[in-house]
């Protein structure tokens, strides 16, 4: 008896020594059996166990006893004389014994176990033994970390989601902190110690979120039982000296080596294409959008990655779709270093993250120095440019900094060296952002809207959609008001929403009533937003779809609702026979109804057949009325469905000539009949963002309805993954345009899952490329969601803005205001103009605010007299504020182009189809202004009779000659590069 206790009390001294903490002592517990050759042996699995109030010790004398890598030191330390077999696992699960001693110096295999056996038992085993688990876990690791005081823990996970009972190791590649659970964690801070070189403890038992120290780590326990391990004094100490065990501090780079499937050719799904320089004469690899490239130099080095790239000379392209795709945006960067063996069919990535991170940051710096140089040089009113000045003044720095810090961690790699470096990056990282949303002009000209789709039950929840969106700056709202073939109004032809069951809306008659007059209140237009024949799905069908079953649109195969197409793209929708001449009066009754009903504007989403009709397998419209017409008109007989389905390809392109008559015309008879009850209304539509496109797999002739002047604007949908698509398309877009209509394009990048900042680089590419404003789908994807507000408050919705489409006499005033504002904020302070310039030209604008503008007679006298001031810049300003100056009224000018052929096109004055040339202004006779003209002169405008000929510019040029103001400089229009490159996805 004495003999065991001296022995145990020689273990217990050991052990505290060992922990320095508070020990328990207990029974053992219920053994496990495990089975060595195929006997069964009982054993102790790591003998202790901890909780909140320490560490538990069992009492294991006279015992064998197994231990794993969860016994939370590197060796057994058992004072009772014993045999220790250490045992390795293998690939079939079991462990084989390697050696066999009684050193008890053996340290426990993190890939395996060590089993202790006291002499007086009389087990005996050999070398090359199978140790089998028999059901008992036992969990094995790659990495751990020891300290001094002979501890050591297994790690389950580096730099990821702390999980339950597991413990993970952060380094700064995971961020500035570990971002776990306050509650049910502890950690373990560990700080690089350059004096004597080592890792030691700076903390123990903290609880979770701790900061990861810049040269150093954190090491996170959760749960219950393994958080009681990093209690303060158990098995750790501030001072104690930590080593990692098979990890590296901090993994700096890595190489990563896979298949390729061919050099050249078409880049199809899940294709990884390599395009050489040396046999792609135009530099491009001429693939289509929907993947992702990187280009490669003639040293092998990552020089831009995007949708499309350019091929460096000698150098290369990797393009991918699908899962090569997520291979290049998840593995390859700008600054990599990428090889391929044409032979071997591989392409080989490395990548070092103090060679990328100043890769980037040269890049992105030299980046951000041309965004703020070109706003200060070339006086642009951006959203803050001092503050702009002062992080890049920071950033230079700090790259500086970090290219010398670069060349001591390839000599030394040194923690503090590398903390030092992620510090600065941490630092400046978000500066790069900052100035991008600080360098972008904020337009107060321009139409902002949104797509929204009603939720709302009370007034309150109105008020505050409404409320959210003025904070956000938007003009123009397009409220979903026919939609499943429901209204949102109580109509008299289609049934009221069933979202509105119940409902009230305090002084409101319905819902619709509700949004616009609250709208109204706040200065927001409120456009219809309809969606013609398309009336919902098949298993929620509108009542309509029973109450007319002869209007149901039926597909090449008979069924009455789409399916089958790729993508599920448009799985289950129904749609009525836009050929059917009742289907057409109806939809067309219920917008007559719609715009009594105090909108601005009546917006036509789903102008158009299903898509798809590039493939005659998705085809629609075999109606029984649309058949026997369409016979009647190409002269033609039989099964119509029947034939095309049999491949009659020269029907099948009649078919769909005829399909596209049947949507212009209703786009004809909805401009005419709109038009004759309300000239006002502002007839815009949805589009696909390519005419040609649109034009052949919808059956949307968009370009034609521009051109024949039936839209007054029009709202590309350019859903897309990829700022330089958002800029071809629109460019695009606006050659169809002309002077005929507006331009709002429609984006969706939050909805695609992108990052929010691309909301500001697709308006700032949509503004930069001749578009009047911008469409946002939809406010359910950022609603309530401040980091979104934030992105259209800070920037290119930073202003608060008129829309175009406000009455002209706003659109001036704001134009006044923005003038000024320039020269009080940018060109005076910068020396190229002067009090008494800026007041003399405050003077001759507010000369044209002395009258109303309200028919194109005005609109026309408006657009003269800024086109007579373009002539007189020099008088005012001088350098660089010309330009923007007359970039500003340029704008306002094609503003007021468009609403004067717009006025004569609604107004019945000019029909585009027979007289391509506008008519004069003078032509015809319009309404006077019913109000004032300012409020010294109560009377009415006078009648502007038409001039006898044209305007003469000479004297005021020869007025500019004589004061010596010199000659106009040319206007440049700079656009700004981006910080950010997009990833890809496939358009909607």
């Amino acid at each position: 008896m004495r003999t065991f206790i001296k022995k145990f009390l020689i273990v217990l001294v050991s052990l505290i020594f060992i922990t320095l903490g508070s020990v328990n002592i207990k029974a053992a517990t219920t053994t496990k059996t495990i089975k060595i050759n195929g006997a069964g042996l009982d054993v102790i699995i790591d003998p202790i166990s901890f909780n909140t109030n320490g560490l538990t010790l069992e009492n294991i004398t006279g015992k064998a006893v197994l231990y794993t890598p969860d016994w939370p030191y590197l060796k057994p330390n058992r004072d009772e004389v014993s045999v220790e077999y250490v045992a390795v696992k293998n690939a079939s699960g079991n462990y084989i014994i390697q050696s066999k001693n009684s050193t008890k110096d053996n340290k426990i295999p993190l890939n395996g176990v060590i089993l202790s056996i006291p002499k007086i038992l009389t087990f005996n085993y050999n070398v090359g033994d199978t140790i089998s688990p028999n059901g008992v876990a036992i969990k094995t690791y790659e990495h751990a970390f020891s300290s001094n005081k002979g501890v050591r823990i297994g790690i389950d996970l580096v730099n990821g989601p702390s999980k339950y009972n597991e413990i993970t190791y952060y380094n700064r590649l995971y961020g500035s902190r570990t971002a776990t659970n306050k509650f049910n964690t502890n950690e373990i801070i560990v700080t690089y110690d350059n004096n004597s070189n080592r890792f030691k403890v700076t903390g123990v038992g903290k609880s979770g979120n701790n900061d990861i120290p810049s040269a150093g780590f954190v090491v996170a326990a959760n749960s219950s039982p393994k958080m009681h391990m990093f209690n303060n004094g158990v098995l750790f100490n501030e001072g104690d000296i930590i080593e990692l065990i098979n990890l590296e501090y901090m993994k700096l780079g890595d190489v990563i080596t896979r298949n390729f499937t061919c050099i050249n050719g078409t880049r199809f799904a899940d294709y990884l294409v390599i395009y050489p320089a040396s046999s792609n004469p135009t530099l491009s690899s001429q693939q289509n959008v929907y993947g992702i490239e990187v280009a490669v130099n003639s040293d092998g080095v990552v020089i831009d990655k995007d949708i499309l790239v350019q091929i460096p000379e000698g150098g290369f392209i990797a393009s991918g779709h699908g899962t090569a795709h997520t291979f290049i945006e998840e593995n390859i960067h700008l600054g990599s270093i990428v090889t391929y063996n044409a032979t071997a069919k591989t392409i080989t990535v490395s990548n070092h993250l103090i060679d990328q991170t100043l890769y980037n940051y040269q890049y992105e710096a030299n980046i951000a120095q041309d965004l703020v140089y070109t706003a200060r040089d070339e006086m642009y009113d951006v959203n803050n440019l001092s503050r702009a000045l002062e992080n890049l003044a920071t950033i230079l720095d700090g790259v500086t900094t970090m290219e010398g810090l670069k060349t001591k961690i390839y000599n030394t790699q040194n923690p503090v060296d590398i903390g030092e470096f992620l510090d600065i990056k941490d630092e400046i990282e978000p500066l790069f952002e900052q100035i991008f949303f600080d360098t972008l002009v904020s337009r107060r000209i321009e139409s902002r809207g949104t797509w929204h789709r009603p939720y709302e039950t009370n007034l309150t929840l109105i008020q505050s959609t409404l409320n959210e969106l003025k904070s956000m700056n938007f003009t123009d709202v397009y409220l979903e008001t026919f939609w499943n073939g429901y209204t949102i109004y109580k109509s008299e032809l289609a049934p009221y929403h069933t979202i509105f069951d119940g409902a009230t809306f305090g002084e409101y008659e319905d819902y619709m009533d509700a949004f616009v007059n609250e709208a109204k209140k706040r200065d927001i237009n409120v456009h219809a937003w309809v969606e013609n024949f398309f009336v919902g799905a098949h298993w929620k069908a509108s009542p309509l779809w029973d109450r007319y079953p002869e209007w149901r649109l039926i597909d090449i195969n008979g069924g009455q609702f789409i399916t089958g197409k790729p993508g599920g793209e448009e799985e289950g929708f129904i749609f009525f026979d836009p050929a059917h001449p009742d289907a057409r009066q109806f939809i067309k009754d219920i917008y007559k109804e719609i715009i009594d009903r105090g909108v601005v504007g009546l917006h036509l989403d789903y102008i158009r057949y299903p898509s798809g009709n590039q493939n005659v397998s998705y085809s629609t419209g075999y109606t029984e009325y649309a058949m026997n017409e369409f016979k009647q008109l190409y002269n033609e007989t039989g099964d119509i469905r029947k034939r095309i389905k049999n491949g009659d390809d020269a029907l099948y392109g009649k078919w769909n000539q005829y399909r596209l008559s049947k949507i212009d015309s209703f786009v004809e008879e909805l401009h005419n009949e709109i038009r004759a009850i309300d000239s006002s209304i502002v007839f815009s539509m949805a589009v696909g963002p390519n005419a040609a496109y649109a034009k052949e797999n919808l059956l949307q002739d968009w370009k034609k309805w521009v051109e024949n002047g039936w839209i007054d604007s029009v709202e590309p949908m350019v859903y897309v993954n990829g700022v330089s698509v958002v800029t071809s398309t629109v460019s695009a877009a606006k050659t169809i345009m002309a002077k005929y209509a507006y331009m709002m394009p429609g984006i969706a990048p939050t909805y695609d899952g992108l990052p929010a900042i691309y909301n500001a680089t697709y308006t700032d590419a949509i503004n930069k490329n001749g578009a009047h404003g911008s469409t946002i789908f939809a406010t359910h994807n950022y609603r309530n969601k401040p980091e979104l507000h934030a992105i259209f408050q800070n920037g290119t919705y930073k202003n608060k803005a008129v829309s175009i489409q406000d009455p002209m006499d706003e659109v001036l005033a704001m134009f006044i205001t923005d003038i000024l504002y320039k020269f009080d904020n940018i060109y005076i302070k910068k020396g190229v103009s002067t009090t008494e310039k800026r007041n003399a030209l405050e003077t001759r604008l507010n000369d044209l605010t002395k009258k109303h503008y309200y028919n194109p007679i005005d609109y026309y006298e408006l657009y003269e007299a800024l086109d007579h001031l373009t002539l007189e810049l020099m008088m005012y300003a001088e350098g660089a504020a010309v330009e923007r100056f007359m970039e500003d009224i340029e704008y306002f000018m094609e503003i007021i182009d468009i609403r004067i052929s717009r006025y004569l096109i609604n107004n019945g004055h000019w029909d585009l189809t027979e007289e391509p040339e506008r008519p004069s202004v003078y032509a015809f006779e319009y309404p006077k202004y019913e109000g004032p003209p300012n409020d010294d002169d109560p009377g009415s405008d006078p009648i502007i009779e038409p001039d006898p000929e044209p305007r003469k510019k000479w004297p005021i040029v020869l007025i500019g000659s004589l004061i010596g103001v010199g000659v106009l400089v040319s206007v440049a229009f700079i656009i700004r590069k981006k910080i950010i490159k997009p990833k890809n996805k496939e358009e909607k």
